[in-house]
C-alpha cells in the first residue's frame, strides 16, 4: 500500500527537489486580517455585479436595490479592524528606528562593513514586509471602493429611469424609495469612513516605505565609504602595531556580541515562525534518502544498497542529509541577515570538511588539514568581530604558517584528492595567492583589505570543496529517486546513466557561477560589478531605426537556449518504455512527451520575449521577416514541425509500434519535433522527417493489436490425399516450439494447377508480430520435413 502511494508521490517530490535549488521557496502571503473575525483579502465577495440601472420596471428596480442593500449590510456593519496593521506598523517603525540609531552612532564608535551589510539585509526585510502590507491594504481598498460604488448607485436618478415617463408611479413607490435612500445614505457613510481609515493607513505605509528607502540609501553610502577605505592605510605597520590606541577587548567583544544578538533575535522574532510548516517539510525532504536507505536495509536488501553506484550517500548518509537540510532551510529564509547566512554556511563547511578529511586526506596530511581548518575557523570567528584589535592583526600575521605548510604539501594534497585534481590545484593556488597577498597587506597596515582578502581566499577554498562534494551528492540523491521511480515500470523510464553525464555538466556550470558569486560577495564587490555590468548592458543602441540593448539580446537568447536545452534534455533523459507482449497498450506516451517538449519550447519563446522586454512592433517585424524566410527556404522545416504537432495530436502511431514506410519496416524508437527515428528489422536506425510520415502512406501493424496474419503457399503432387495433407500440416504446426503464438489456423485447397500438382494455402495469425519471420520459417521447415517423411513430394512451399 505504502509502496503504491510512493509511486504517485515520488515524481512530484523529485520535480520539487530539482527546482528547489534555482527557485526561491519564499512566496508572498497575506499577513493581516482587515476584517474582524474574517480572513484577509476579499472576504466579502461581490456575488452580484448586476447594475440596477438595467431594471425595466420600478418593481424590478426595488427588488434589485433591496438585494444590493442586504448584501452590503454585513461588510458595512462588520467594520474594518486595523489593529493588526497598527501593531505591524509599530513593530516595523521601531525596528527602523533602531537601525537608524545604529547608523547615526556609527560616526562616533565606527562600524564594520559586515555590520553594514547585515543592516542592509534587515532594511530589505522591512521593505518586503511593507510591500506585503501595501498589497493587502490595496485589496481591502478596492473591495470597499466597490461597496461604496454599489451603495452610491442606489440613487433617485436610477429609479427615475425605470418610470417609463409615467411619473404617477413615483407616488406609488415613494415610501419604498425613501427607505432605500435612507439605507443607501447610511451605507455610504459607513463605507466612506472605512475608506478614510484605509487611506490613512496607506499614507502611513507610504511614509514608512519612504523612510526605509532613505535609510537604505544611507546604508549603501556608508558601505561605499567603507569600501573606499580599503585602498588607504588605515592602521600602522605591523612592527609598530601599538602606535595606535585600540579599544579594550571587553568593548570590542561587547559591541560584536550586541550586533549578533540584535540581528539574530530581531530576525527570529519576526520571521522564523512564518512558513514554519514549509521549513518542517523541507527537513523531511532532506532526509528522504536516509529514510529510503534505512527502509531497504530493514527489508533485507542491504546488498542492493551496496551495489548502487553511489559516491557519498551510502558512506555518509546522515552528513549528506544534514548538508541538504541546511541548504534548503537557507533558501526558504526571507531576507536573512548576513550573520545568519554565515552561521548556516559554517555548519555546512564543518560537515563537508569532515567528509573531505575521511575520504581524501591521507595520514601524512591529516595534521596539515587540521591546522588549515582550525585557522579557517579562527578567521571566520574574527569576521563576527566588528572592530580591529591587535589580537586580530596578529591572527592575520599568522597566515604565514598555512602559507608555508601549503607550499610544502601542495603536490601531496592535490594527489590525494583523486577526483577533479585540476579543480583542487586551482583552488589551492587561488587560496595560496590570497594568503600571501593578505599577509603583505596586513604587514604594511592595510588591515581592512587584508582581512577581506584572507577571509575570501579561505572561503573560496572551502566553498570549492563543498561544491565538489555537493555535486556528486546531488547525483546520488537523483540516482535514488530515479531508481525508485523506475522500479514501478512506468511508461516513462528515466535513463540513469544519461542523467549522470548530462546533469553533471549542468551542475558544474551552476556550481562555477555559485562559486564566483560567493567570492564576489565575500569581496564586497558583487553589487559594484552588477551595477557596472547592468549599466553597460542596458545602454540603448541603434541599428538603423531599430533600438535595442545588449542585455535584451543576451536575455532573449539565453532564455530561448535554455528552453531548447531543457526540451533536448527531456529527450535524452526520458525514454518511453515499450514491450512486445500480446496485451501491450502503451497509450500515446511518446506523443505526450513530444507535446510537452513543444510546449516547453513555445513557452520558453514567450518567456524570452517577456524577459527581454521586446516591443510588440519589433516582434511584428521579426515575424514578417520569418514569414519571408519560410516562404523561400524554410518550407520543409516548418512542414516537419507542423507534422510533428499533428502526429502528437492525431496519434497515427506511437513509440514501439511496428510500421512500414516506403517499403521499409521497423519499430518506432523516438518521436522528435522535426523527425522520428525507426529501428528497421535489420537493426539500422532510419531517420524519417515527420512531413513524410504524414504525407505518404504509412502502414501501422500494431495500432490496434499486436497480431498479424501470415500465409504459407504449398504446391504438391496430385497423387497426395487431401486428408493426409491436412493431418500432416496440423501435426506440423502443433509440433513447433512457437505453437503458443499461433491461432486461427486455416488449411484450404486453392486449386489444381496441372494434372500433376495441386495448390494449398495455410493461413494463421501470430500474437507476437516481431517474431513473424521466425515463426513462418519454423512452420515451413516442419511442414516440408513431415511431408517428405511420408513420401509426399513437395514441389514448392513459401
Amino acid at each position: 500500500m505504502i509502496r503504491n502511494s510512493f509511486k504517485f508521490i515520488l515524481p512530484f517530490l523529485f520535480l520539487f527537489n530539482l527546482l528547489l535549488g534555482s527557485i526561491s521557496t519564499s512566496t508572498a502571503q497575506n499577513l493581516f486580517s482587515p476584517y474582524t473575525g474574517q480572513k484577509s483579502g476579499n472576504t466579502f465577495i461581490d456575488k452580484s455585479n448586476a447594475k440596477i440601472q438595467v431594471a425595466l420596471t420600478p418593481s424590478e428596480w426595488l427588488q434589485t436595490a433591496n438585494n444590493q442593500i442586504n448584501e452590503l449590510l454585513l461588510p458595512a456593519f462588520a467594520g474594518l479592524d486595523s489593529t493588526q496593521w497598527n501593531d505591524e506598523f509599530e513593530r516595523l517603525r521601531e525596528h527602523d528606528n533602531v537601525i537608524s540609531q545604529i547608523i547615526l552612532s556609527s560616526s562616533e564608535r565606527g562600524i564594520s562593513l559586515k555590520e553594514l551589510s547585515d543592516l542592509e539585509s534587515q532594511s530589505r526585510g522591512i521593505e518586503y514586509a511593507l510591500m506585503i502590507i501595501q498589497e493587502d491594504i490595496s485589496k481591502v481598498s478596492n473591495t470597499f471602493t466597490d461597496y461604496h460604488r454599489r451603495a452610491t448607485a442606489l440613487t433617485e436618478e436610477s429609479f427615475n429611469k425605470t418610470l417609463l415617463n409615467d411619473t404617477s408611479l413615483r407616488e406609488v413607490y415613494i415610501d419604498e424609495l425613501n427607505e432605500i435612500k435612507r439605507s443607501s445614505d447610511t451605507l455610504r457613510r459607513y463605507f466612506a469612513s472605512h475608506l478614510d481609515v484605509i487611506n490613512t493607513k496607506q499614507k502611513e505605509n507610504r511614509t514608512l516605505i519612504l523612510q526605509n528607502g532613505l535609510m537604505h540609501l544611507t546604508i549603501k553610502e556608508k558601505i561605499r565609504e567603507e569600501q573606499r577605505k580599503f585602498t588607504t592605510q588605515d592602521e600602522p605597520v605591523l612592527w609598530n602595531i601599538f602606535a595606535k590606541s585600540y579599544s579594550d577587548y571587553s568593548t570590542v567583544l561587547y559591541n560584536s556580541y550586541s550586533m549578533l544578538y540584535f540581528s539574530l533575535t530581531t530576525y527570529f522574532a519576526q520571521t522564523w515562525s512564518k512558513k514554519l510548516p514549509l521549513k518542517l517539510f523541507l527537513i523531511l525532504i532532506a532526509f528522504l534518502p536516509l529514510i529510503y536507505l534505512k527502509y531497504l536495509t530493514r527489508k533485507g536488501r542491504q546488498g542492493e544498497v551496496e551495489m548502487m553506484p553511489l559516491n557519498y550517500l551510502n558512506k555518509y548518509p546522515v552528513q549528506i542529509c544534514l548538508i541538504y537540510m541546511f541548504a534548503l532551510i537557507q533558501l526558504s529564509l526571507e531576507y536573512p541577515p548576513l550573520i545568519l547566512n554565515q552561521l548556516i554556511y559554517l555548519f555546512i563547511v564543518l560537515i563537508t570538511s569532515l567528509i573531505v578529511f575521511k575520504e581524501f586526506v591521507g595520514k601524512e596530511l591529516k595534521a596539515y588539514y587540521i591546522i588549515i581548518f582550525v585557522y579557517y575557523l579562527l578567521i571566520k570567528l574574527s569576521d563576527f568581530i566588528s572592530q580591529i584589535s591587535p589580537a586580530e592583526r596578529i591572527l592575520y600575521a599568522l597566515s604565514i604558517v598555512p602559507i608555508y605548510l601549503t607550499i610544502k604539501n601542495f603536490s601531496k594534497f592535490t594527489k590525494d584528492i583523486r577526483r577533479n585534481q585540476n579543480m583542487v590545484k586551482f583552488l589551492m593556488i587561488f587560496f595560496l595567492a590570497h594568503l600571501i597577498t593578505g599577509f603583505v597587506l596586513n604587514v604594511i597596515g592595510r588591515v581592512a583589505l587584508s582581512k577581506i582578502i584572507i577571509s575570501s581566499g579561505m572561503n573560496a577554498l572551502y566553498v570549492g570543496l563543498f561544491l565538489m562534494i555537493a555535486i556528486y551528492a546531488i547525483l546520488d540523491y537523483l540516482y535514488l529517486m530515479i531508481s525508485f521511480y523506475n522500479s514501478f515500470t512506468p511508461k516513462f523510464l528515466i535513463d540513469i546513466e544519461t542523467v549522470r553525464t548530462k546533469i553533471l555538466r549542468l551542475l558544474w556550470f551552476f556550481a562555477i557561477i555559485f562559486w564566483v558569486v560567493t567570492y564576489l560577495v565575500d569581496l564586497n564587490s558583487l553589487m559594484y560589478i552588477y551595477e557596472k555590468l547592468s549599466a553597460f548592458l542596458s545602454v540603448p543602441r541603434k541599428l538603423g531605426s531599430i533600438e535595442f540593448s545588449l542585455g535584451t539580446i543576451l536575455i532573449f537568447n539565453f532564455v530561448l537556449y535554455l528552453s531548447f536545452y531543457i526540451s533536448g534534455l527531456m529527450k535524452d533523459l526520458i525514454e518511453v518504455k515499450h514491450t512486445t507482449s500480446g496485451n501491450y497498450d502503451s497509450g500515446n506516451s511518446g506523443g505526450f512527451l513530444l507535446i510537452v517538449r513543444l510546449f516547453i519550447v513555445g513557452f520558453g519563446f514567450l518567456i524570452a520575449l517577456a524577459a527581454s522586454g521586446m516591443p510588440i512592433d519589433k516582434l511584428t517585424i521579426l515575424i514578417s521577416a520569418l514569414s519571408v524566410g519560410i516562404g523561400f527556404g524554410l518550407q520543409s522545416i516548418v512542414n516537419n514541425l507542423v507534422s510533428g504537432v499533428i502526429i502528437a495530436v492525431e496519434k497515427p502511431f506511437k513509440i514501439g509500434d511496428l510500421v512500414e514506410v516506403n517499403g521499409v519496416a521497423g519499430r518506432v524508437r523516438e518521436l522528435s519535433i522535426r523527425s522520428s527515428i525507426i529501428t528497421t528489422t535489420e537493426g539500422s536506425e532510419m531517420i524519417v522527417p515527420n512531413g513524410e510520415l504524414i504525407s505518404k502512406t504509412l502502414i501501422n501493424w500494431t495500432m490496434n493489436n499486436n497480431s498479424k496474419k501470415e500465409i504459407i503457399n504449398l504446391e504438391l503432387e496430385t497423387s497426395t490425399k487431401d486428408n493426409d495433407v491436412h493431418r500432416i500440416i496440423v501435426d506440423s504446426v502443433e509440433s513447433v516450439a512457437v505453437f503458443q503464438f499461433i491461432s486461427n489456423l486455416n488449411i484450404n485447397i486453392v486449386s489444381y494447377s496441372t494434372a500433376e500438382s495441386q495448390s494449398w494455402s495455410v493461413d494463421y495469425r501470430i500474437s507476437v508480430i516481431s517474431r513473424s519471420s521466425e515463426i513462418k520459417s519454423k512452420l515451413i521447415l516442419a511442414i516440408k520435413r513431415n511431408l517428405e517423411q511420408t513420401d509426399m513430394k513437395v514441389i514448392k512451399i513459401g
